[in-house]
């Protein structure tokens, strides 16, 4: 997911970069235009990529599988905390 974020935000930079360009080349009347439409299509570019990220994790059942990792570990440090317990007491 960062891959295609930082992917969208160099494309956006080299577009404006270029539009930029453009503009000091010769004073176009629509330079502003082309940057402001460039901006808002990378903009939902990148919005569309979070969109499929944050659907991707949805069907992979993140997490559920988070939730259940962590009750395992909750549920292992306990057993071994009583572990040590029983131990402390024997001594």
């Amino acid at each position: 997911m960062h891959t295609r974020i930082n992917t969208a935000l160099f494309i956006a930079i080299l577009t404006i970069n270029q539009e930029l360009v453009k503009a000091e080349e010769g004073a176009d009347p629509g330079v502003g235009q082309r940057i402001t439409s460039s901006a808002k299509s990378i903009g939902t570019k990148i919005v569309e990529g979070v969109k499929k990220a944050a659907k991707k994790i949805e069907e992979k059942h993140v997490p559920e599988k988070i939730e259940s990792k962590l009750k395992k570990a909750v549920t292992k440090t306990e057993e071994g905390l009583k572990k040590a317990e029983k131990k402390l007491r024997q001594n």
